[in-house]
């Protein structure tokens, strides 16, 4: 696309079990992307704004555009078979596809007014759909006709839309005096219970906005809110009971491959994991933008996550040990100690990469924003083994990037400084 770089590079750390690749892939647009949803490993489709939409049918490595029909700014979309889909956006838009995003049909709602932030329609059929002035739409056919189960409050809305089977899920949004509220269903979206909640952090109540939810039955889940002065917060939901845990950071959206492994992710590259059903989460900081929305369509070992600027990323886990070369490349890339504790500990880290053949590379370390910090080393290096220094005395505490260039390919491994 004229006017745009993409940098495409891979961005590798390690559990104690698994290797972690994220990969960034090229999305062809700089416009925001506000929500993905895959129907496979493979297939899969995410959407923004002004009306963009892209779909993949190979993983995410090529992404094409499709026409909506539309320039309204898109939400939410919910790939429910393998042709069928339903995307909501501003100014009442819902749209649908059968066969598979190539082409998208308008859906009118009689009665409907208001900006559509989610959706989620179970393969059988029944779905839910939440909106401004807390609007709810059910729908029995698979998105073909939908009906207003209720609008027209003042305030509030629904960002949040996730049902566990058939009959039972919730959408999660604010009430109208500015407070976390649910709704759940446990007849297919037929009628609605509603659930309001504080956020409370050491005794005091905070007030927010739910912004996304994942269901585990009719009466659990997890819920992503945010708090009014810009805490990012993950609730536990086991009703009649809410435990929140509190973050500084914002988190915009969440997803389970399954009861016990789940995802959340948001702001500045943050990811964070479960492996509990929610109990604990561990930080897992991925890479540069603003995530807004993460789909896990098969199990833990595979997530996409989309955001700000057309941000398209992708993990993978596979099990291996730090100096295992990553899987088709021949690079390898790691650094001696991570984390990096500064002058009272060490003077810096050793970042060592392994070249198949002799060429050119430039290694450059760059903060979390992608803004470059230092130039490390440039020009033609033999094949085998190499170690640069890094001091990082003059690093402030965070997360760094370091990013090797070699040939076409970029390749890039995090380190994190704790403070001196």
């Amino acid at each position: 696309m004229k006017g745009m770089f993409v940098i495409i590079f891979l961005l590798v750390f390690f559990s104690s079990s698994a290797q972690i690749i994220w990969e960034m892939q090229d999305s062809g647009t700089i416009h925001n992307l506000n929500s993905v949803d895959f129907f496979n490993a493979e297939t899969g489709m995410a959407v923004g704004d002004e009306g963009t939409i892209l779909r993949t049918e190979d993983g995410g490595e090529t992404w094409l555009l499709s026409e909506s029909g539309t320039t309204a700014d898109l939400y939410s979309v919910c790939f429910f078979n393998e042709n069928e889909a339903v995307a909501v956006g501003a100014s009442a838009t819902l749209i649908r596809t059968e066969n598979g995003g190539m082409n998208w049909s308008p859906i009118t709602v009689i009665g409907l007014n208001y900006d559509m932030f989610s959706v989620f329609i179970h393969p059988e059929g029944n779905g839910i759909a939440g909106g401004a002035a807390q609007t709810i739409l059910s729908t029995d056919d698979g998105g073909l006709t939908w009906n207003i189960k209720q609008t027209d409050y003042w305030g509030g809305g629904f960002w949040g839309a996730h049902m566990v089977d058939n009959v039972s899920g919730f959408l999660a949004g604010e009430n109208s005096i500015m407070a976390p509220l649910l709704a759940f269903t446990a007849n297919g979206g037929d009628s609605f219970n509603f659930e309001d909640f504080y956020l409370v952090d050491g005794g005091v109540s905070h007030e927010g906005r739910a912004l996304n939810c994942h269901s585990f039955s009719g009466s659990e889940g997890i819920v992503v809110s945010r708090r009014w002065d810009g805490w990012g917060c993950i609730t536990q939901v086991d009703l009649p009971d809410f435990a929140t845990n509190h973050y500084t950071n914002l988190y915009n959206s969440v997803d389970f491959a399954d009861t016990d492994f789940g995802m959340v992710v948001g702001n500045n590259g943050s990811v964070i994991i479960t492996e509990n059903g929610g109990n604990d989460w561990e930080s897992e900081t991925a890479v540069f933008g603003h995530f807004m929305d993460v789909d896990l369509p098969v199990d833990h070992n595979l997530a996409y996550v989309v955001g700000q600027q057309g941000v398209i990323a992708r993990r993978r886990a596979e099990v291996s040990s730090p100096e295992t070369e990553i899987p088709g490349i021949g690079v390898k890339l790691w650094s001696q100690p991570n984390p990096v504790y500064g002058k009272r500990r060490n003077s810096g880290t050793r970042i060592i990469f392994e070249l198949p053949k002799s060429g050119e590379i430039e290694l450059n370390i760059y903060n979390i924003k992608g803004q470059l910090q230092e130039k490390l080393a440039a020009g033609d290096f033999t094949a085998g083994r190499h170690d640069v220094h890094w001091n990082a005395d003059r690093a402030a505490a965070g997360i760094y990037v370091c990013l090797l260039k070699s040939g076409s390919a970029t390749y890039a491994y995090k380190i994190v400084k704790i403070a001196n």
